[in-house]
């Protein structure tokens, strides 16, 4: 059966509308926030695996810092590093409020309070045995701390007043670790930034 131009015409034009649903939009974040400090936190959530704990980012906004963050990351790569292509899902996800937090974590240190195991006794470092993960284009990176070094975690996702999307990235989990592994000891965190400063924030053990 032959297809009139005028219903050629109207398929066409339903073709774009369906397709305009899977489109990704460019665009730049609204703010970039500085990470200010950390805090622990062990409540099982939707990014945090039970047992594990998580390392929640304090920040802070700040118009200079902003202005040379956009300008650091710019310099690096604006299309694959700073730019987003965001994926519309409906008229509620159009990602206006998509901002970051600039980390540039350049080292992370996680040292066990009480003994883990036999190799991970009180006072030894458990870099060897954890990964930490965050949310970054609203996907999941997950790196072993062993490996973390100046660059490898730079800007992750950040929406205020957002907890179920802040809280648990970048959160630190089990690394080939069954899901019924022993639970984490009390630890302390310490993590240094690209400019310097340090941050230390540490579990308590159950009374």
């Amino acid at each position: 059966m032959k297809r009139s131009p005028l219903m050629i015409l109207l398929v066409a034009c339903l073709s774009i509308v369906v397709s305009c649903k899977k489109d990704y939009v460019r665009q730049e974040p609204g703010r970039i926030y500085r990470m200010d400090g950390i805090q622990l936190f062990s409540e099982p959530s939707e990014n945090l695996d039970p047992g594990c704990i998580g390392i929640q980012p304090q920040y802070a906004y700040d118009e200079l810092f902003e202005q040379e963050s956009r300008q650091f990351y710019k310099s690096l790569d604006t299309a694959l590093v700073f730019k987003g292509y965001l994926k519309i899902r409906n008229k509620n996800m159009y990602m206006k409020y998509w901002n970051l937090l600039d980390m540039r974590i350049s080292s992370i240190e996680v040292t066990a309070l009480a003994a883990f195991d036999e190799k991970h006794q009180a006072g030894s470092s458990l870099n060897d045995i954890l990964n930490i993960s965050y949310w970054y284009k609203r996907i999941r990176i997950t790196k072993p701390v062993s490996e973390i070094s100046y660059g490898s975690m730079m800007l992750a996702d950040f929406v205020p007043g957002s907890e179920n999307v802040f809280l648990g990235y970048p959160g630190v989990t089990l690394s080939r670790k069954a899901p019924d592994s022993s639970p984490l000891p009390p630890v302390e965190v310490r993590l240094t930034d690209a400019f310097g400063r340090e941050f230390t924030a540490a579990t308590q053990e159950k009374e």
